[in-house]
C-alpha cells in the first residue's frame, strides 16, 4: 500500500497535504513545522520512530510540516483513498447477521 520514498541524501521532505497519510517504515525523521514560504525558523516538534503514522498538515496559510529523514529512514507516502475497500458481498456487518 502506498509508495516508497527515497530519503537517501534527502535533507528536508515536504509532507503534503491533508489527504496523505506518512509511515515511518525504518529508522527515524525529525518532524518540524515551518513558515509556508520555506522562510524563517523551524520549528521542532519532535522525532518519529519507526512505526509512526502521520497525517499530511491541512492547508492554510502560515505553516506547514517538514521532516528531515536520519540516515536509514524508510518512508511510505499513502493516499487517504487508498485505505478504503468495499465490503466484500455477504460479510460479516458486525451486528452478529
Amino acid at each position: 500500500m502506498g509508495s516508497a520514498v527515497d530519503c537517501t541524501g534527502v535533507r528536508s521532505l515536504s509532507l503534503e497535504g491533508p489527504l496523505v497519510l506518512w509511515l515511518v517504515v525504518q529508522g527515524e525523521l525529525d518532524l518540524f513545522a515551518v513558515d509556508a514560504a520555506q522562510e524563517g525558523h523551524w520549528h521542532f516538534l519532535g522525532r518519529l520512530e519507526s512505526g509512526t503514522l502521520l497525517l499530511g498538515p491541512v492547508d492554510g496559510p502560515a505553516h506547514t510540516l517538514t521532516g528531515r529523514p536520519l540516515p536509514g529512514c524508510v518512508l511510505r507516502r499513502m493516499e487517504l483513498h487508498e485505505l478504503h475497500r468495499p465490503a466484500p458481498a455477504g460479510s460479516w456487518d458486525g451486528h452478529g447477521e
